[in-house]
């Protein structure tokens, strides 16, 4: 475990937040297999780290994007992509939203959402995405934050 936070603007989110590099074991080695099959990519050059979210009731993050803003990344082939996997079901709210799209993704336990990062500089509306309020129940989330999806 790297860092255990509570945000603290409940404006743009309530949320716990846990931090972890890349280790070596089952449950990692498990992820990077299934980021695999979703992307059919190779995910060796992994740049970041993994991110565990618990939202409570009233837990949220308002629609957000994410793009590539280091030159370090660029040049290295960098941050691609956000991956989230549902560790749970919601009963009632916690759906990711993409608003600019006009899609709901309901938090489904064993499922993942691929989310494309935009390039250097870019700001494309349609790559927003957030999370609905928790109505009823937990939400809990794995985020590979950063994922380089090399050929």
């Amino acid at each position: 475990l790297e860092k255990l936070s509570i945000d603290t603007n409940e404006d743009i989110s309530l949320r716990k937040v846990a931090s972890f590099r890349k280790q070596n074991d089952q449950v990692f080695e498990t992820i990077n297999r299934r980021l695999v099959q979703i992307t059919s990519k190779s995910t060796t050059n992994i740049v970041d780290k993994y991110v565990v979210t618990n939202y409570g009731v009233g837990g949220h993050y308002l629609p957000h994007t994410k793009y590539i803003d280091d030159d370090n990344l660029i040049n290295s082939k960098g941050r691609d992509a956000i991956v989230i996997f549902h560790m749970d079901d919601v009963p009632e709210g916690g759906a990711t939203v993409l608003p600019e799209v006009n899609a709901r993704v309901p938090s489904v336990k064993g499922s993942a959402l691929v989310i494309y990062n935009t390039p250097m500089g870019q700001f494309l509306k349609f790559t927003q995405y957030g999370s609905c309020p928790i109505v009823y129940g937990d939400k809990w989330n794995r985020y590979r934050r950063s994922v380089h999806i090399g050929p």
